[in-house]
């Protein structure tokens, strides 16, 4: 007869689940299969809302082998969430109220007067009982550092937005329900300092994500379960290159008239539409006449990006 085994488990360190979060893979070097698996595992615990094209790209996969590694590790995660004493616990206390019935009915063959009764039952009630308070007892402490950790850093990022918003005014800062979820989430995934980092990056940096996000965007956005990891990637890749030198003073030469270049209807229409797709993740935080003319702001952008591109 064919003997199975169980399934055996390794732990990892949520700290170096996050570094995952780090990597980009291609579809010339795609990510091993573990790699992926942990990533999900520790995106989808952390109740971010991960799509298969979202895991395709970062693995470098075809959305069928995504599709595969993201739905066992959602049945993995509910098979682990399910509690294993609760049945074992119910067949205890049916095995008790048995035994307990059969005592109570008078031996007719036989009695027993000094029989002792047997406590040994007992052992494990009082031992899930120590366990159950030793769980409530570090929960109680873990919630306690959660609580003081999410105070710090909405601290300094009320500081961070007042310093660098003109006519800002952090004290008018609401901390709301799924405001405050999404900042735990956040800090879970990366840690507290990684967080006011990406939020410092934001309202700081010069990249054109970054002075985007300052423009047609809010804290909701920054902290959004789809977007921090991109802005996090964005802050590492930034942080990485070598500084500049600072320019010289010698008068620099009159740069060379750029030859006009105006769009046609049709690359107007198709500018408009990719913009619009690219706007839609945060098409909630706007007004329909905001949105639309963010959505030209940002076809215009693009625009002079693709007329730079064909003049060099």
């Amino acid at each position: 007869m064919k003997r199975t085994i169980g399934v055996q488990w390794q732990p990892i360190p949520v700290s170096l689940c996050a570094e995952l979060c780090k990597l980009r893979h291609t579809p010339a070097n795609p990510a091993p299969r573990a790699v992926v698996y942990a990533w999900c595992w520790h995106m989808l615990h952390q109740n971010a809302d991960i799509s298969i094209r979202e895991v395709a790209n970062y693995a470098g996969w075809s959305r069928w082998k995504a599709e595969q590694i993201r739905r066992l590790v959602v049945a993995d995660i509910q098979a682990w969430k399910v509690k294993p004493d609760d049945s074992s616990h119910h067949a205890r206390q049916n095995q008790t109220r048995s035994s307990h019935q059969n005592e109570s009915k008078p031996d007719s063959y036989e009695s027993k007067p000094d029989t002792k009764p047997d406590d040994s039952r007992q052992a494990p009630d009082d031992h899930a009982r120590v366990n159950k308070e030793l769980q409530l007892k570090n929960s109680t402490s873990t919630k306690k550092e959660k609580d003081s950790s999410w105070k710090l850093v909405w601290e300094q990022v009320k500081v961070i937005y007042g310093e660098n918003v003109p006519g800002a005014k952090p004290e008018q800062l609401v901390l709301g329900k799924a405001r405050k979820k999404a900042l735990c989430s956040r800090i879970s995934e990366y840690g507290a300092e990684q967080v006011v980092a990406v939020a410092r990056w934001i309202y700081t940096s010069r990249h054109e994500r970054a002075t985007f996000v300052r423009e047609h965007g809010t804290l909701d956005t920054v902290f959004r379960a789809s977007k921090f990891p991109q802005y996090f990637e964005f802050m590492v890749q930034e942080s990485s290159k070598p500084q500049q030198l600072p320019e010289q003073t010698f008068a620099k030469p009159a740069p060379k008239p750029k030859p006009s270049i105006g769009w046609n209807a049709e690359q107007r229409n198709a500018l408009i539409a990719r913009a619009r797709s690219e706007l839609q993740e945060i098409k909630d935080i706007f007004t329909e006449d905001q949105f639309e003319k963010a959505v030209l702001v940002e076809a215009k952008r693009l625009f002079s990006k693709e007329r730079a591109r064909s003049i060099l």
